[in-house]
């Protein structure tokens, strides 16, 4: 049988004779999926060529600092082993698209999503990012989204882990790619050279099936601005141009009417309406100090509102935000709401309580308790399924996969299951304001202890399956998770105490964990190990600074060790913003706060500080690893360090940004190299 080629399908279907651009355009109106898919990937391949943003040299002399032997090695790979075994994903619902939905799995061998559509005959594949990831180490897809005539998928990629996205387009039945050509900018390398690249943030959206919105980056890696790039002309239009401070998110209204723009810092959100029609944007609410919208949609001629004013939650609708019908509201300055969603017009949200995580739902102007925990227990918000009048919620632990509930939207009755975790998970409060999260396999008693701290930007510590731990719970270990203030574990209150003037108090909760799991016997200095990335880096080498031999082994992650020197200027990644959450620097009182905790103007040259493993990645365009290699630089003048007393190693992986690797492979072989560190020491 002769294969069908694309021109041979030209002159068979283009009964019209319309022009080989046109029918190559319309194609999916000519020919049948199963076609498609058969005429391969077509005239141009997915191919991105990734300039070098380092200087090779300097690269090549930092990767021989931490020699990885071949029993060192040979440990990571038993670890990432063991995490395998456990490693089940589960499928999920993309799209219900009439009666054929498109559902999605994640490839057990790598963890990249396949879509996939069932016709009346066969499934076909839609999308398959396993099959596009082969050809790079790092390969994170922030956007897959189909046009609104439901014929091309949009495409944000990372290929490096530099939080710059490329954006491509893909016809829904065939394997060609396009890129487009975005807003051009000069990206400033991690090393300080120049490179002309274009570049997004993963926040795009189709317009109509001619127009993409996206935010564009700017050459220090923060949020430039919105542009609008027409697929007909090949024209990129800026629409906004976002100030220092800020970075923004962009969502379509339900209505359509409107493009909803949050410009946000970590305090305070201003919100914009784009006009589809006229590109007009107006200020919807302008910025209050200490308030966030947490939800804004609307629908059917109705504003849905979820505001959070200094600590006060209202959950409300109104049809011209000045008559407002309140359905909830929660002055508690200890709670707060944490996933908000709205589904046939009733909301969904869960709120974070002093002992407590409250899953509720208000609708026809009533608010309804659906369900309560008091233990490790987190519910994540999924989404309203299509034709139903139900809603997709997760039941989540540290250590058994999630369980699934559907929420009848019009009933008030959830039979919520205990969930059977493989080890024991347990919450402990040490005082009011200050719990821990224990998860251990027997009973604990001076064991070896790994406690994680993060504690910052309002960010809650829930629980999510952690496949990762278990190959350090079946050696005994204890794991902790710290809940301290400056996160969302005690409302707004808790957060306001650990933020700006209060950042200190932190610290102090981390430091009070610790010596709590020591009073009870949980463990002891010389078997425990703490862990702190990103922001938890700042904590972690502040606290070691405040008390040396809290420990036996130190894991600092990509850590933020330079406040004053990051908030003092725009022209670092997230600089300015990061004042939202510490301060302005520029004001005295401020800056001699921040002084009198930074890391590196506090280290201890003779004081006997712990193993310490530092580690980041050469991509990494949030915490630069200049950052994390001047805090190691700084650790080497101490003294129990140059006698070798005591351990200081400094890992960079080559591949990767800020956030790891995106294989799964790759991401248990980090932990492996981590837990390998820690099993040397303890």
């Amino acid at each position: 049988m002769k294969m069908k080629t694309l021109k041979y399908l030209f002159k068979k279907r283009n009964v019209t004779r319309k022009s080989f651009a046109d029918f190559k355009e319309y194609i999916t109106d000519y020919v049948s999926p199963e076609e498609l898919k058969s005429l391969g990937s077509g005239s141009l391949d997915f191919t991105v060529v990734n300039p070098s943003l380092h200087d090779k040299r300097a690269v090549h002399a930092l990767q021989h600092n931490m020699k990885l032997d071949r029993a060192f090695v040979s440990s990571i790979r038993t670890l990432a082993k063991e995490m395998k075994k456990d490693y089940h994903p589960l499928p999920f619902l993309y799209s219900q698209d009439g009666p054929n939905p498109i559902v999605g799995r994640r490839d057990p061998r790598n963890g990249y999503k396949i879509l996939t559509q069932r016709s009346p005959c066969k499934e076909l594949e839609l999308l398959n990012l396993s099959k596009m990831s082969k050809k790079f180490p790092f390969f994170k897809v922030g956007l897959m989204e189909l046009n609104p005539s439901g014929s091309t998928f949009l495409l944000a990629i990372d290929f490096i882990g530099s939080q710059c996205f490329h954006l491509f387009l893909k016809p829904r039945y065939t394997e060609h790619f396009e890129e487009i050509k975005l807003h051009k900018e000069h990206i400033l390398k991690t090393t300080d050279l120049l490179s002309n690249l274009r570049f997004s943030t993963p926040c795009a959206m189709w317009l109509n099936d001619d127009e993409i919105l996206y935010v564009s980056i700017n050459r220090y890696y923060n949020d430039s601005g919105v542009y609008v790039y027409n697929l007909l002309t090949q024209k990129n239009t800026r629409l906004y141009n976002t100030p220092h401070g800020y970075f923004l998110d962009m969502y379509l209204s339900t209505s359509g009417l409107f493009v909803i723009i949050k410009v946000q810092n970590y305090n305070s959100d201003e919100i914009l309406l784009l006009d589809v029609d006229s590109r007009k944007i107006t200020t919807l609410f302008a910025r209050k100090p200490s308030t966030k919208y947490l939800f804004l949609q609307h629908e059917a001629g109705l504003w849905y509102v979820a505001v959070q004013e200094r600590g006060r939650h209202r959950i409300y609708t109104s049809p011209d935000l000045q008559k407002k019908n309140i359905l909830y509201e929660n002055k508690r300055l200890d709670e707060q709401i944490l996933e908000i969603d709205l589904a046939n017009q009733s909301f969904v949200f869960t709120v974070s309580c002093p002992k407590s995580l409250k899953l509720l739902k208000a609708s026809c102007g009533k608010v309804a308790l659906l369900h309560e925990s008091h233990q490790t227990d987190y519910f994540s918000l999924e989404t309203n399924l299509p034709n139903s009048n139900e809603y997709k919620i997760l039941q989540h632990k540290y250590t058994c996969p999630p369980q699934e509930y559907l929420i009848p939207l019009q009933e008030t009755n959830l039979e919520i299951r205990q969930l059977k975790p493989r080890y024991t998970e347990k919450e402990v409060f040490l005082r009011p304001g200050l719990r821990v999260t224990l998860i251990y396999k027997g009973t604990p008693h001076l064991s070896p202890c790994i406690l994680f701290g993060y504690g910052a930007y309002n960010s809650y510590e829930g629980a999510k399956e952690s496949i990762h731990l278990y190959p350090m719970l079946e050696r005994g270990f204890v794991v902790a998770i710290a809940h301290l203030r400056g996160g969302a574990e005690y409302g707004y209150q808790g957060y306001k105490d650990g933020r700006m003037l209060n950042k200190k108090n932190t610290f102090d909760d981390f430091i009070e964990t610790v010596h709590a799991l020591f009073d009870r016997k949980i463990t002891s200095r010389d078997k425990l190990v703490i862990w702190g990335r990103s922001f938890g880096g700042l904590l972690i080498s502040t606290v070691l600074n405040m008390e040396p031999d809290i420990c036996k082994v130190a894991l600092v992650g990509v850590p933020f060790i330079t406040p004053l020197e990051t908030m003092s200027t725009h022209k670092t990644p997230l600089g300015i913003e990061t004042r939202s959450e510490l301060g302005d620097v520029n004001r005295p009182a401020v800056h001699d706060y921040i002084e009198s905790y930074s890391p590196l103007e506090h280290i201890q040259r003779d004081a006997v500080y712990p193993n310490v493993l530092i580690y980041t990645n050469l991509n990494d365009t949030l915490v630069p690893y200049k950052e994390p290699l001047l805090y190691y630089k700084s650790l080497q003048h101490v003294e129990a360090y140059k006698r070798g007393e005591r351990n200081l190693s400094f890992y960079m992986d080559p591949r990767f940004g800020h956030h790891q690797g995106t294989h799964v492979k790759d991401i248990w072989e980090h932990y492996g190299l981590l837990f390998t560190y820690v099993l040397k020491y303890i």
